[in-house]
């Protein structure tokens, strides 16, 4: 019996150091080294559901989510009444962006233990990520009772504050979050952003210098502060705030954008169209960047540059009726009268249609609209070949929708996806070269224009759903949009029962209302998770993808085995910020052509901007073995997040 009692006690003794040396590794941030003395652990023991917890920090802190929640759960089978592993597993679906599921565990710990004030406080966080304010601002009222001196519980208290519109709570907030720390820049730049939304333009200026003493490098109080000075008739002082943020990210091609608008302001427009040269190097496919330089031309009386930027405006959103305008009155004074009145006729009944359509679309009509406002810190200057929505940390950076267009290159028919409704609907189209891709439209403008001839006079002789369906497909191709959409709803009323109209338009409509919400993009305010994590949430306007999600919705209820439209699905469902859909959607397409790389790479793309990285390389592996070189780069590029 003795040496029984000898043997556990040692075994005991045993478990213990290994449980405390994992502990000591956790605490220096030693987290691999963590993981493989628990590894020994729990080899030894089981049924030690506090080491599946430390382990599971330890996974969490590498965020490899998938492994800290499945730890996380097994130490809660082992020990049902275990409340923080309930909290970290709670914590763990934030991350990810399981809200859902995040509640109901910390529902969970606050029954097990309701006095634990720290719970209440991370709900808080997971209530305002998925946007139920009020909800919020009650676990943040519990917490402060309990412990009044957190800055940060102030902090993210008055972000749901300004959330709701209560401008005056969230100030009141933030100010106190001064009051307790005034060391923290944070609250300084929040402050400073409300007082400078109610004109308190020096009070508010004072609060981004007094942050900018206490974080030189802190980009968003240098921004913030320029913005501010510029609207208080201090366009000096602006752009010396804009050239510290360039100095400070000499790639940042919203400062330049915004300090080449100040330039204009003030005369100096060698110095303007410097910067407006490096965003459009930068951003190639930003709009807004050849329309503010074309004007900036115009006013030089660089006819030959303004024209040539209006008219790569044009190209990059052909709908755009302030560029043909800006173009007519160019092309006037270069005597080319014809030109002239073409565009201006253009403009107006492009103006005459949008009139006609309601919410952001409407905003295109309005030929007063000032395009040269200065834009917030955090605005998106993103690539429109690719689809960026922001999301937690990392940028979620999609492959392009696939649709149907008229391409010819032997690298347009790399997908193989053997399926009869695709197969006899490329081979019953009236156009020849047809193919459903994701690829730029790289056909000569020429041969499109004299495609769409050839499809117009078609439509003419007789018009069928199909040869209507066809002029679409060449006035999406010429980027037509807006002509695009209406006659592929023309096709639909003439032939309900084909997919493809479908697609097709649901493709086109998102392309407008794309670049509606490249043209209003705004702030994104972060709060405090944790001390030590930071979580994103936007505060821009949100853009309406209802309609192009009924018509790929209608387009499936068709045709439910077309993996192309499960791929689109979950690419609309991406723009609408439902990651968790857009995963089931690829996954989906997948299931149905386990060859779609462009579906691999985008739900990898989506599971990293999640920090579910070990499913996310995987995928993107996978994609990379199915022909998308992109993904071994990214793989490259993205692996330091592990």
């Amino acid at each position: 019996m003795l040496a029984l009692s000898a043997g556990k006690a040692h075994a005991q003794l045993n478990r213990d150091y290994f449980y405390y040396v994992a502990q000591q590794c956790i605490v220096q941030e030693r987290y691999r080294e963590a993981i493989d003395v628990l590894g020994i652990l729990l080899r030894a023991d089981t049924t030690a559901y506090d080491g599946l917890f430390l382990r599971g920090v330890a996974k969490f802190n590498l965020n490899d989510f998938a492994g800290a929640e499945h730890d996380f759960t097994r130490a809660i089978y082992i020990n049902p009444v275990f409340t923080r592993a309930y909290l970290y597993r709670a914590i763990t679906h934030t991350r990810t962006g399981d809200y859902d599921d995040a509640l109901k565990d910390f529902g969970q710990a606050i029954e097990i233990r309701p006095d634990n004030e720290n719970t209440y406080f991370s709900r808080g966080v997971a209530l305002f990520l998925n946007q139920q304010f009020a909800e919020a601002i009650k676990d943040f009222d519990y917490f402060i009772r309990k412990r009044p001196y957190i800055v940060d519980a102030y902090i993210n208290r008055g972000t749901c504050h300004l959330m709701l519109k209560d401008t005056s709570a969230a100030y009141n907030d933030y100010d106190k979050a001064i009051e307790i720390n005034r060391y923290n820049p944070d609250g300084y730049i929040r402050r400073g952003s409300i007082l400078s939304m109610r004109d308190r333009k020096s009070e508010a200026i004072a609060d981004f210098t007094e942050a900018i003493r206490l974080d030189t490098l802190n980009l968003q109080a240098y921004f913030n502060r320029a913005i501010t000075r510029a609207g208080s008739n201090d366009p000096l002082g602006a752009i010396s705030d804009l050239s510290r943020v360039i100095d400070i990210d000499s790639l940042n091609s919203l400062a330049h954008f915004n300090r080449a608008i100040v330039y204009s302001q003030i005369g100096d427009y060698d110095r303007a169209l410097s910067d407006y040269d490096r965003v459009a190097e930068y951003s190639p496919q930003n709009v807004l960047v050849f329309f503010n330089r074309a004007a900036l031309n115009d006013r030089l009386g660089r006819l030959t540059e303004a024209e040539r930027d209006y008219t790569r405006a044009i190209e990059l959103f052909p709908d755009f009726a302030n560029a043909y305008l800006g173009r007519s009155a160019v092309r006037y004074r270069m005597k080319d009268m014809k030109g002239s009145r073409a565009d201006h006729d253009t403009a107006g009944k492009k103006i005459a249609a949008y009139r006609t359509k309601s919410g952001a679309m409407a905003e295109l009509s309005d030929t007063s609209k000032m395009l040269d406002k200065l834009l917030s810190f955090d605005a998106d200057f993103g690539n429109r070949e690719f689809d960026n929505v922001k999301s937690r940390d990392v940028d979620i950076v999609t492959l392009p929708l696939f649709r149907v267009v008229i391409d010819d290159r032997k690298s347009a028919k790399r997908q193989r996806y053997d399926n009869r409704s695709v197969e006899n609907e490329l081979a019953g189209n009236m156009l020849h070269g047809d193919v459903i891709n994701n690829l730029p439209v790289a056909m000569d403008k020429e041969r499109i224009k004299k495609l769409d001839g050839q499809a117009e006079h078609n439509v003419n002789a007789s018009r069928t759903a199909r040869s209507v369906y066809a002029r679409g497909v060449t006035q999406y191709m010429m980027s037509q949009y807006s002509n695009a959409v209406r006659l592929f709803k023309e096709a639909i009323r003439l032939d309900p029962a084909n997919p493809f109209y479908y697609m097709s338009c649901a493709v086109a409509t998102c392309e407008m209302i794309d670049f509606i919400s490249m043209l209003d993009r705004r702030q994104t305010i972060v709060i405090d998770a944790t001390p030590s994590e930071k979580l994103n949430i936007s505060t821009g306007r949100t853009y309406d993808y209802e309609e192009p999600l009924n018509l790929i919705n209608k387009a499936i209820e068709l045709d439910p085995d077309n993996a192309y439209l499960y791929y689109d699905k979950a690419g609309i469902l991406c723009k609408n910020d439902d990651m968790t859909g857009a995963i089931d959607n690829y996954t989906r397409a997948i299931e149905l052509y386990p060859g779609f790389a462009e579906a691999y790479y985008n739900r990898g793309m989506i599971l990293l901007g999640l920090k579910d990285t070990r499913k996310g390389f995987l995928d993107m592996s996978r994609a990379g073995e199915l022909g998308i070189e992109e993904a071994y780069g990214l793989i490259s590029r993205l692996s330091g997040i592990r």
